[in-house]
């Protein structure tokens, strides 16, 4: 590959561009030999192939970048869901119930752990059930002590449930030795 001198090819163009003289027609010929013109067709092809492999990469770049945008907003919009359910008073209050049952009532995940018929579920069922029917005596499902059977209004027998649940749930976890966060 020769090397191309564009500033004494320019300079030569110019020349003969605003005076074409004989001797400028011929000292511009003299420069531009066909070696010139094949290493610049090459140059000019290397360049153009060089663009076609940019072109191809920057359209790659957009398809990922329109890809990741999509993922990007599902994801926000799944992020705006989870945290407007994080809210939802109802979720709030059967986690309160549940940390209350912990804390105040003592049944801590070692001694749920002890059950192992089902009990929590069948208190969980036992409140749902009934959470409508209020005044009525110990259910015949309730796996407890008649002492411990406290209706309480329907809201507040459904959110005993779900916080019964819960707590069935993580004692099923924990037996699979799945991690509860806050253990």
């Amino acid at each position: 590959m020769s090397k191309i001198d564009y500033q004494v090819l320019r300079e030569a163009a110019v020349a003969i561009e605003t005076v074409a003289t004989p001797q400028k027609l011929l000292a511009f010929r003299m420069k531009v030999t066909p070696q010139v013109v094949l290493a610049l067709l090459d140059e000019r092809e290397r360049n153009q192939q060089y663009i076609k492999r940019r072109d191809q990469e920057n359209e790659d770049i957009a398809l990922t970048v329109g890809k990741l945008r999509v993922e990007l907003e599902a994801a926000e919009k799944r992020i705006a869901e989870l945290e407007g359910g994080a809210f939802n008073p109802a979720i709030l209050d059967v986690v309160a119930e549940r940390q209350r049952q912990q804390s105040v009532e003592g049944w801590t995940p070692e001694h749920d752990n002890a059950y192992q018929n089902s009990e929590l579920a069948d208190a969980a069922a036992c409140y749902a059930i009934h959470a409508h029917n209020q005044g009525f005596s110990t259910p015949a499902h309730w796996p407890w002590s008649p002492d411990w059977w406290k209706q309480s209004g329907a809201r507040r027998d459904l959110v005993k449930a779900g916080a019964l649940i819960l707590a069935e749930i993580e004692r099923i976890d924990r037996a699979a030795g799945i991690g509860v966060k806050g253990e």
